[in-house]
């Protein structure tokens, strides 16, 4: 009988040990929570036909799009926050009509200390081929025309502990819309 108590009872204090006293001494691990803010953008596309030449010339306007990453601290009992280092974005770009029209890899070197954010600007790349697809044909000297792209960006990082380890994997996706306004001139 005795022998049976002793286990019970050892078994009970082990059960209340690791239940009341889990990580009581153990090292937190610190977290982090990435999310990011995007900004809308006009960018103006213009064809400009040469009556002289009989040619026409492209060009497109840099909409100057900025995503905002935002390292907040998740913070516990014992826990500090962890910086985050943004390896890598992916680029997915959609046309007006839900066309992809362009979709790619690239590494960055974006770090983001606990507690801060980063502005990161990401230029518009359309093809040269997608803006003669948008601006023509045109049959008008003059028109005015507006159309919207869609950008979405996921930046992929990892935290960094203050020993430069590093730890978990974030993904966050952000997207911004851009409104693209068509121009028709002749010279």
């Amino acid at each position: 009988m005795s022998l049976r108590r002793a286990v019970i009872t050892i078994t009970t204090i082990a059960l209340a040990l690791s239940t009341f006293g889990c990580g009581m001494t153990e090292d937190y691990e610190g977290g982090a929570a990435l999310s990011v803010d995007a900004n809308d953008a006009v960018a103006t596309a213009t064809a400009e036909y040469n009556s002289e030449s009989g040619t026409y010339s492209l060009s497109l306007e840099d909409p100057g799009l900025t995503f905002t990453l935002i390292n907040d601290n998740l913070l516990g009992a014992g826990e500090e926050g962890l910086d985050i280092w943004i390896r890598s974005e992916h680029h997915v770009l959609y046309d007006f009509g839900g066309n992809e029209i362009y979709n790619y890899t690239k590494e960055v070197d974006h770090y983001i200390e606990a507690g801060s954010s980063k502005s990161v600007y990401e230029p518009l790349v359309i093809p040269l081929g997608e803006i003669s697809s948008i601006l023509f044909p045109f049959d008008v000297d003059e028109e005015f025309a507006k159309s919207a792209y869609t950008l979405y960006v996921d930046f992929i990082g990892k935290e960094v502990a203050a020993d430069g380890a590093l730890g978990d994997t974030h993904t966050v996706r952000g997207s911004a819309t851009i409104h693209l306004e068509r121009h028709y001139t002749t010279n």
